[in-house]
């Protein structure tokens, strides 16, 4: 009876399949995925997605876990780590975008992502960075010493 109970919730989750040879060693691919995959610049609002990745950073699967709206996002670690549990993550690497244009981060973008940060820690499931998209751009809140 448990095993149906947990078959159920995974396939309710909505994870979408990578088929391609994306590998997300470094911030400049990790930045190309979210602009040319997900193409996260061209939402009028936030979008919070979570990208799961193997122990090699080849991607699971990548979900979206929020929708906010023009100048924010609810960023949940419940929602986070559950899809990244489901799909059996080593690691994750968050992704949200900012619909004015300018990638610079928010002071709760920095605190939030801490925040998550530390439950990874506790979960053993490491956040290995959190990108935000702008316009036609991106930034690694880890490039630059944010996390």
């Amino acid at each position: 009876m448990r095993y149906c109970k947990y078959e159920t919730v995974l396939r309710k989750v909505k994870t979408h399949d990578i088929r391609t040879e994306y590998n997300l060693r470094d911030c400049k691919s990790s930045i190309d995925f979210g602009l040319r995959v997900m193409r996260l610049q061209s939402y009028p609002q936030e979008h919070v997605v979570v990208v799961s990745l193997s122990s090699k950073l080849d991607i699971i699967g990548y979900t979206e876990v929020s929708i906010g709206d023009i100048s924010s996002a609810y960023l949940s670690p419940r929602d986070i780590f559950r899809t990244a549990i489901l799909q059996n993550a080593s690691c994750v690497i968050l992704y949200h975008n900012h619909p004015s244009g300018n990638c610079k981060p928010s002071k709760e973008d920095i605190d939030s992502t801490n925040r998550i940060v530390n439950a990874g820690d506790i979960l053993g499931i490491p956040v290995i960075d959190h990108i935000i998209i702008g316009d036609g751009r991106g930034l690694s809140l880890k490039e630059y010493g944010m996390m």
